[in-house]
């Protein structure tokens, strides 16, 4: 099946990069760009800010991926990293989310260099972002705020001033297609492999949860995709049966993107998904 592509080549000539290179870390950063582009980017720099080896090795910019740290970054259950999304099924982060989060951040945490939180501006409406605004007046010492949107317009212009912003949208382009190419051959896919080889996918990623969710989320849009391309090619009595199978796909696509997000089991996760997607488009 197709690989997802190396991202730690691309990270090293990014903006975040060079953040790591000269030391001068901000407490805000705002990132423009595509999910599937600026989320692995995003995790790669909190990695990168509480690499062990970094510690010791001037010359390395980014993380190793192999120290006690990234281990467990990559695993998604690193104590100082938290990803702060909408909670049980609701569009927007909420107010009790931002001041648990507020908690959290004043508090000492126990591993790392850095205590980093990465939140989607898009599910920030005025009320949680206007509570965000307390902590990023007076932010913790080696605390990072990563917030991920679009465009400028998904954030307050009170919250937007205190972020540096960085824009990683131009350099996305190129690297989406070649991701979306890669998930659309894995849709494709299904119908000619076997059971066990489906299960094999989900042990080679069993230790990126950040990498298979940008996959999925390509995947996803491939979904969304052929379906738009069926309904204006078909006739509309013929459309409903042809798209089905892909609208319960995108479904268990969905669901499986939410569950990253949460302390599930990734493998059994990935698992349950592959058989799911198998019986619909196999």
């Amino acid at each position: 099946m197709s690989d997802f592509p190396d991202k730690t080549n691309e990270m090293s000539i990014t903006p975040l990069a060079k953040i790591l290179a000269t030391g001068q870390i901000s407490h805000a950063y705002l990132l423009i760009g595509d999910d599937v582009i600026v989320l692995p980017q995003a995790f790669w720099f909190a990695r990168g800010l509480n690499c062990e080896a970094r510690k010791t090795n001037l010359e390395q910019i980014g993380p190793c991926e192999s120290c006690s740290s990234c281990r467990k970054a990559l695993h998604g259950n690193h104590s100082a990293i938290h990803h702060i999304t909408a909670a049980n099924g609701k569009q927007y982060i909420s107010i009790e989310q931002i001041r648990a989060m507020q908690q959290q951040a004043y508090l000492s945490h126990l591993e790392g260099a850095y205590q980093v939180f990465l939140l989607s501006a898009r599910q920030l409406r005025k009320e949680s972002a206007n509570s965000l605004l307390k902590v990023l007046e007076e932010p913790p010492a080696q605390t990072v705020f990563l917030l991920y949107a679009q465009k400028d317009l998904d954030i307050l212009p009170t919250v937007l001033s205190r972020c540096q912003i960085i824009r990683l949208q131009e350099k996305s382009v190129l690297v989406r297609k070649e991701l979306l190419a890669k998930a659309s051959q894995w849709l494709g896919d299904f119908p000619q492999l076997s059971k066990d080889r489906l299960l094999s996918w989900g042990e080679k990623w069993d230790k990126d949860r950040q990498g298979v969710r940008e996959f999925l989320l390509a995947a996803l849009q491939c979904c969304h995709s052929k379906i738009l391309k069926m309904t204006k090619e078909n006739p509309s009595e013929q459309v409903v049966a042809l798209i089905q199978p892909w609208l319960e796909s995108a479904a268990v696509l969905e669901e499986v993107v939410e569950a990253l997000d949460k302390n599930v089991n990734q493998r059994l996760l990935l698992d349950v998904m592959v058989l799911k997607l198998k019986k619909l488009l196999g």
